[in-house]
């Protein structure tokens, strides 16, 4: 979330340097700015829930065993 937060800020800095040269291109696109992050943390939470499940399917003794 952290680093959702910090490329927000960043886009929006980014924004007039970016408006300067694109043409017909608002500095502050909503749709963008809303979708790319919903976007980031769907696929961090996918990759987690990944993880999690497979950590599940281990036997503790085993995992413990290995180490």
């Amino acid at each position: 979330m952290a680093g959702i937060a910090l490329g927000l800020i960043d886009a929006v800095a980014l924004t007039r340097v970016m408006a300067g040269l694109l043409f017909n291109v608002s500095t502050i696109d909503v749709p963008a700015f809303s979708v790319a992050p919903l976007a980031q943390a769907l696929t961090a939470a996918i990759a987690i829930l990944v993880s999690a499940m497979r950590a599940t399917r281990v036997e503790p003794v085993v995992a413990l065993r290995d180490e």
